[in-house]
């Protein structure tokens, strides 16, 4: 039985959780954190969650914690592997950089996410570690983009990929479990926030550094940007991955409220943006660019109301905030069907490509989910259901996103071999 199991099972047995913490106390203390926003008002839950964090205060403030010298040494370890090509001279750096980037960031969120819980289960440890060589493996055997669409177009979904693995391991390997694949949106808008917030701090500090040497008469340019900010880029997901795992009862709090405050100004974009297409002149079935830029604020909204559907309270009655959502939801697959529709239409006027197949894929996928979100939230709205329907078709689609990159990934190089 998984240790979240067991530590919900546990609830009401005090002996019991205190067994489950002396058993393994990382993969307590790192699964509690994360499952604690839904186990809080039980009363042994608030009691844990106090001693966790009067635990931490002490380990936190010393530069010897095990905490921060695990969190030191993958950032180091991400640190080196992105600077590989200033390191080797030989190593082409656009192609290292197209290939490798997002590897190395989500390698280090994994290997940080195994080294929290004490590398186990081992054999999740092993066939992860064997996954992740095996794609590593294969995308940099691709010949370089190059004026090759499908090359970029199998670098692009990647990411979608590896962010699949990534899920596999915050699941514990549980494809079946709805429940796992929703704390998964969570902890990632939690993450996506997170790391915005660090990535911003960290600019601002690189520009007010750079400032204060250019006072003294040194250009310091060269060894922030090319060094220290790609060091940071790619370490900000773990760093931000530290905070929100330490710090659950701050960073749980943040999402909802941007979710509350953002949603409506989405929603309100969104009918301003529609209304404006008449009169703006474009044609969407003729512009391509237009519709790049319409499939990419889709994939926006798309994510919004992902994560906005989990940061809304459960209630009894609908309210304001599922009314909202049905008008999002609903303006999304308007504005989906419409840029189906131009796909469809360009693919009989010019015909297939590589990514004219890319887009009309993710199209139909977002198109059959959005019905489905939709046709969820109405019946949340009209009907007597809780946005727990949603949730479930929510996350039991997810799947269906990771197997289409994992296609483009590994067949469009080879079905596109001269495009």
């Amino acid at each position: 039985m998984m240790m979240e199991n067991m530590i919900r099972e546990n609830l009401e047995n005090p002996e019991e959780l205190e067994k489950l913490y002396r058993s393994n106390r990382q993969e307590f203390e790192s699964i509690f954190r994360i499952s604690y926003p839904e186990m809080a008002g039980n009363r042994l839950a608030e009691y844990w969650n106090i001693r966790l964090q009067y635990d931490y205060a002490g380990e936190a403030a010393s530069v010897h914690s095990p905490g921060l010298i695990r969190l030191l040494l993958v950032c180091l370890v991400c640190g080196f592997l992105i600077k590989l090509p200033a390191i080797f001279p030989g190593i082409d750096q656009l192609a290292f950089y197209e290939k490798n980037a997002a590897m190395v960031i989500f390698g280090g969120m994994i290997l940080y996410s195994f080294s929290l819980r004490g590398f186990a289960p081992r054999r999740q440890f092993q066939i992860t570690a064997g996954i992740l060589i095996a794609a590593g493996l294969y995308i940099n055997l691709l010949p370089e983009a190059g004026e090759r669409h499908s090359i970029m177009l199998a670098y692009l979904h990647f990411p979608v990929v590896l962010l699949g693995i990534y899920a596999l391991v915050f699941t514990s390997y549980q494809l079946k479990n709805n429940k796992l694949r929703m704390d998964f949106i969570r902890y990632s808008a939690e993450l996506i926030i997170m790391s915005g917030l660090i990535l911003a701090a960290g600019m601002a500090l690189l520009g007010l550094s750079m400032g204060l040497f250019y006072t003294i008469g040194m250009d310091a340019e060269k060894v922030l940007t090319e060094y220290i900010a790609m060091w940071g880029a790619v370490s900000a997901p773990v760093v931000a991955i530290y905070l929100v795992r330490r710090y659950p009862a701050i960073t749980s709090r943040i999402a909802p409220a941007l979710a509350r405050i953002f949603s409506p100004l989405v929603l309100i974009t969104l009918l301003i943006f529609l209304a404006s297409i008449p009169l703006s002149g474009k044609n969407l079935y003729q512009d391509r660019e237009f519709l790049l830029i319409f499939n990419i604020m889709l994939l926006a909204v798309v994510a919004i109301i992902a994560f906005s559907i989990p940061a809304f309270k459960q209630k009894t009655k609908p309210g304001i905030q599922e009314t909202m959502l049905l008008a999002l939801a609903a303006i999304a697959l308007v504005i989906n069907l419409l840029a189906l529709s131009a796909i469809i239409y360009r693919i009989g006027e010019f015909g297939f490509s590589p990514n004219k197949t890319a887009v009309l894929g993710a199209n139909l996928l977002m198109s059959a989910h959005l019905l489905l979100i939709t046709t969820g939230i109405t019946r949340v709205v009209f009907g007597k259901k809780t946005l727990v329907l949603v949730e479930n078709i929510l996350t039991a689609y997810l799947p269906l996103y990771v197997i289409w990159a994992l296609l483009v990934v590994l067949t469009f190089p080879f079905i596109f071999a001269t495009n």
